[in-house]
């Protein structure tokens, strides 16, 4: 199995030929690894960007507008400038295992507070300090804070994951109290508002879409939410416009508006854009919300939706500056371009804020046709490009998070996530990159129809210049597609019957027959309804599935799976290597290599191979220990442990391994 791993394209040098530097020593080693790798080298970071992941506008006691700006990154950031200007004022890191901020809020009392994942941990900023707040971890349990809101008596109320948890913080003895799940047997509690003439508290949930209702004086919850598309999975966003409770559902970007008195179901909106809307704008009677790169004017006392204006897109606040004695709407978008528009006649003014770029956590990373390694960014995307020859590192923006990717002959083929958006980029080798906006890479088409999110498995086929493609499902569903698409005619077809509840994570090809390796898991949020992953085999022609069978008996994922040079399909389930011959359709051989420990949680990332090496051996990653075996006899050699890294990529012209480690990019070279 060979692995890899758009509104505009750019590419930027990250980083200067390397000079030569002498590894160094790593107690990761193994003696015998000692004798095949020499050390580690770090690269550095591989993929830099700036995204305003949430934001918030308000008035300082100068009058000046502020933008609070919360920059994704390792760690993230906490950035303040000016809003109308751009000029950046301050700038505070984050705890160092904090990513980023789903949430910014102003609070009454003037102060900022912040959200955080992935360690569920809150923080504070009194303007004028020289230094941000860490509150703490807000629950043992919890690890993202996905929104804040002001509740009575200036307390915060926080939707959480997992258990869709809501967690009150009180800023006069800075404690928490946990008030529960919203939703049992529900992980998200992923916005929240809040109805002071009624004490409630509405809040949206997922996996499974409910809208809860919660009394917080007598207790009471009660589910207001209608029927809804059967692909919304989340109720994604929710916003207090006076009496009115707005919402956002997800995928589908539908809006459903509440009266907060009644719980009646008032208006719908056709798309909510953006990650917020505005609040109660000056009027007194409607509120402003994004579609892509239009802003419109929701009037909820007529109900009339209009547009107003052109702005940067994927909006991450929106306020009311007043400027030259003109009341403008102000909004900042993901890249932090600030768009200032006249409701009036609808001119906008741009402003792009002084924001820095930070590095990103590594999500995965692939070997490409060009010799070439990919890594693409937790969250945010983009595609870092690293030659080892010259250790010279380019990146390519505006490729969605990538869960898997392959090629055949110099095209690689992308399944980022969410959508499960698949993308074609044709490299040169003898280019560092080959981008043409707009055309290379290019978006091929969307899963999303069939309620897939997350394309992990990830094959081409250069034989038939085709590409295999295997999914997880999106939030709160099970049962995977797979999905087959010529590069030829540009075509694809979608066999949603073969996976049953499980979904796709590997995939092999031989002889027109494609093998699937599964997870019990579906998408986040659900309960698996198989107790074991299978092999699944399927006429790539045809779509006719030939065989289903069980490796190796009660494991949850077959993590991997990779053509030996002897014709025979080896695969790991779980911590085991099996052996599939298939000729006769049967496991010849299993090796246990490691236990995994019975835990809870969905599992979509296995053990590994690399590609075999031209003397026989093959490396394998198998929770947390880097592994030698040799093809012919499967035996097994431990050569190191992981520390921190969970995929590698072996490159064929050093022999080195390479792996991510937080931003970083690594390499165990060979000894000499």
């Amino acid at each position: 199995m060979k692995r890899l791993s758009l509104i505009s394209l750019v590419c930027l040098a990250l980083a200067a030929p390397a000079p030569a530097a002498e590894p160094a020593p790593t107690d990761a080693l193994t003696t015998y690894g000692k004798t095949l790798f020499a050390g580690e080298i770090s690269h550095g970071s591989q993929v830099k960007i700036s995204s305003v992941f949430s934001a918030a506008i308000t008035t300082d006691t100068e009058g000046r507008t502020i933008a609070y700006n919360s920059i994704m990154g390792s760690p993230g950031k906490l950035v303040i400038n000016e809003l109308l200007t751009g000029k950046q004022l301050k700038a505070f890191p984050l705890a160092k295992l904090s990513a980023g901020s789903y949430a910014t809020l102003v609070h009454s009392s003037g102060d900022i507070y912040l959200s955080s994942h992935p360690h569920g941990v809150l923080y504070r900023y009194r303007p004028g300090a020289d230094e941000l707040e860490n509150l703490g971890q807000v629950h043992p349990n919890v690890k993202f804070i996905w929104e804040l809101e002001e509740i009575a008596d200036g307390k915060l109320a926080l939707a959480c994951y997992p258990d869709s948890r809501v967690i009150v913080f009180d800023p006069a003895d800075d404690s928490f109290k946990d008030l529960g799940s919203a939703k049992e047997g529900e992980d998200y509690a992923r916005a929240v508002g809040y109805h002071a003439p009624t004490n409630r508290l509405f809040v949206g949930v997922g996996s499974h879409p409910a809208l809860i209702c919660w009394n917080l004086e007598t207790g009471e919850k009660k589910d207001i939410l209608p029927e809804v598309d059967d692909s919304d999975s989340t109720v994604y966003s929710v916003d207090m416009v006076g009496d009115k409770v707005v919402t956002r559902m997800s995928p589908s970007i539908k809006g459903l508006v509440f009266d907060a008195n009644t719980l009646e179901l008032y208006d719908r909106v056709d798309a909510l854009g953006g990650s917020i809307i505005s609040g109660l704008a000056p009027d007194g009677e409607s509120y402003y919300f994004t579609v892509g790169e239009k802003l419109y004017r929701h009037n909820l006392k007529t109900k009339e939706k209009t547009e107003v204006a052109e702005v940067a897109g994927n909006t991450r606040a929106i306020g009311f500056p007043i400027a030259d004695g003109q009341q403008l709407v102000a909004s900042i978008a993901y890249n932090g371009t600030v768009s200032l528009v006249n409701p009036e006649d609808g001119t906008v003014r741009t402003i792009k804020q002084d924001l820095p770029t930070e590095p990103i956590d590594i999500h995965s990373l692939y070997g490409g046709p060009d010799n070439r390694l990919y890594s693409s960014g937790y969250v945010v995307g983009a595609l870092g490009v690293f030659d080892p020859a010259t250790s010279k590192s380019i990146q390519v923006q505006d490729i969605p998070q990538t869960e898997g990717a392959s090629y055949a002959g110099n095209v690689m083929f992308l399944g980022t996530y969410p959508r499960a958006r698949i993308f074609r980029y044709e490299v040169d080798p003898a280019k560092h990159t080959n981008v043409i906006e707009g055309e290379n890479p290019k978006e091929l088409f969307r899963l999303e129809d069939y309620n897939q999110d997350r394309p992990y498995g990830m094959l081409g086929i250069p034989e038939t210049n085709q590409c295999a493609i295997g999914t997880i499902p999106g939030y709160g569903k099970l049962g995977g597609v797979i999905c087959i698409y010529n590069d030829d005619d540009k075509t694809s077809k979608v066999y949603d019957q073969i996976l049953g509840k499980r979904s796709a994570v590997s995939l092999a090809h031989k002889d027109g027959i494609l093998y699937i390796g599964t997870t019990i898991s579906g998408g986040l949020g659900v309960d698996p309804a198989e107790k074991e992953a299978a092999l699944i085999g399927m006429d790539i022609k045809t779509g006719e599935k030939l065989f289903e069978t069980v490796p190796v008996p009660d494991m949850r994922i077959i993590g991997d799976l990779e053509l030996m040079p002897d014709g025979k399909i080896w695969g790991w389930a779980e911590g085991t290597l099996f052996i599939f011959d298939p000729a006769t359709r049967k496991v010849e051989k299993t090796v246990e290599v490691k236990r995994l420990a019975r835990g809870g949680g969905h599992m979509w990332r296995g053990s590994l191979f690399t590609q075999p090496k031209d003397d026989g051996k093959v490396f394998a990653l198998v929770s947390g220990g880097v592994f030698e075996i040799d093809v012919k006899t499967a035996e097994v050699k431990k050569v190191g442990d992981a520390k921190g890294f969970s995929t590698m990529v072996y490159h064929k012209p050093t022999g080195s391994l390479f792996f991510p480690r937080k931003h970083e990019l690594y390499e165990w070279p060979v000894a000499r």
